[in-house]
């Protein structure tokens, strides 16, 4: 981690994908320039949680980095299908109004582009190493119906994991 990002709590991911007949691939790393602009990418936040001592990314930014690698929007009640989805990776929940996280909580809402959160509310984080996993199960499940041979390959930096 640079200066920056152990001050702001947070390093930048930035995806990208490359889609396929029947594939959808995807590729990340994380930006130490934050000013540094790419088009027909994505980036999500990797927050660090002090108290759990934890990288984490939000339910939010699981969405819209989903939404981007089908390239498409989801409705209210695709993205609620996404949420519930992503309870099999165990969220640990970000209380607005709990003594425990209230701290943890402003400092997350105050976050700059990309943001993690849509409005002041719970926020649901998950464990970054759960990341990949997520994006197979529910990129696998929504392309299911569209096509039941699309999958889902998932690249960090040069190292390439293939889900089936």
């Amino acid at each position: 981690w640079m200066k920056n990002e152990m001050r702001e709590g947070r390093l930048i991911a930035r995806f990208w994908r490359k889609s396929g007949p029947n594939t959808v691939s995807s590729k990340y790393h994380f930006l130490f320039d934050w000013n540094e602009t790419c088009k027909g990418t994505i980036s999500i936040s990797c927050i660090y949680w002090e108290m759990q001592d934890e990288f984490v990314y939000t339910s939010v930014d699981c969405i819209r980095l989903i939404e981007y690698l089908v390239d498409g929007q989801f409705t209210q009640q695709e993205k609620n299908r996404v949420r519930r989805n992503l309870e099999e990776f165990q969220p640990l929940t970000l209380k607005k109004h709990c003594k425990d996280t209230e701290e943890f909580f402003v400092k997350v809402m105050k976050f700059f582009d990309p943001k993690p959160r849509n409005i002041e509310k719970d926020i649901k984080l998950f464990k970054w190493n759960t990341l990949g996993k997520a994006l197979q199960k529910i990129i696998g499940q929504y392309t299911a119906s569209y096509s039941s041979t699309t999958r889902l390959m998932y690249m960090r930096d040069d190292m390439t994991s293939n889900f089936e």
